[in-house]
């Protein structure tokens, strides 16, 4: 179904529908996998698209998808930040652009402010943040959060390394990210996505360490998926909250190198 048409048809059933009654209607006693944009290397992609719900963080199309075979195709949700978003409300092109090759794509997530339907899909935002201790939680444990509230019958998490790895994202979504053209569009520096193996690329990793506590959100998810009975994740994502503290720190040292 293509985003026109699912708009048509909420128009002739008494109006647009609210975003919080479609963010419900997916979510609600569903099975929800939620996927990071970092790297996922098994062949996790028909688990994927089978769960009731897909979730994506931070979807760009699937152009910047891996294949198929690893992450699937489906894409019902997504999430972006705030910035973001404004940039491609007042840029049709750009909103295009963002999310070209997603006819399923039935709701965007924002993190704050108000969208309505002037990016093309119903869009809703957050009414929750997660009670992390010293700053905002990253945009996976705020995805994982504001689904959380919503009760799903599970949460499988697909991607998430919790910082642990120097590419934060997968390479498909790197490429756009380093495009001049994305990074122009955003103000960003053209080198801002270089994580390399150098002090250039440790110091940018470090630097996400003052917008994000990210012990406090790996111990924020860590207590949800051993407490709450909702959360599930691939082995690689249940290596890691099986982690202690300490081991965690250790993780990230160990990924930071010696710089």
């Amino acid at each position: 179904m293509t985003r026109t048409s699912l708009k048509n048809s909420l128009d002739k059933n008494q109006g647009v529908e609210p975003a919080e009654k479609i963010f419900d209607g997916l979510v609600r006693g569903k099975t929800v996998a939620l996927v990071a944009p970092g790297v996922i290397e098994s062949d996790s992609g028909t688990e994927i698209d089978a769960h009731d719900t897909v979730f994506r963080i931070k979807f760009n199309g699937r152009s910047a998808m891996p294949d198929e075979k690893f992450v699937g195709r489906r894409c019902d949700i997504t999430s972006h930040n705030s910035e973001l978003l404004s940039l491609a409300q007042i840029d049709p092109a750009k909103s295009q652009e963002m999310f070209k090759d997603a006819s399923d794509l039935k709701l965007i997530v924002a993190k704050r402010g108000t969208f309505a339907n002037s990016l093309g899909v119903p869009t809703h935002s957050m009414t929750l943040w997660p009670p992390t201790f010293l700053t905002t939680g990253t945009s996976g444990t705020l995805a994982l959060f504001e689904t959380c509230v919503k009760l799903p019958r599970l949460i499988k998490l697909f991607g998430f390394d919790f910082y642990t790895r120097r590419e934060q994202y997968n390479p498909r979504l790197l490429e756009l990210y380093r495009s001049k053209c994305f990074t122009y569009s955003v103000t960003l520096p053209s080198n801002e996505f270089e994580f390399g193996l150098s002090q250039s690329g440790s110091s940018k990793i470090a630097l996400a360490f003052i917008a994000h506590d990210l012990k406090s959100d790996f111990l924020f998810v860590k207590n949800l998926y051993e407490l709450s009975g909702l959360i599930d994740g691939t082995p690689e994502v249940l290596e890691i909250l099986n982690l202690t503290a300490d081991e965690y720190d250790m993780r990230l040292e160990e990924m930071l190198g010696d710089w």
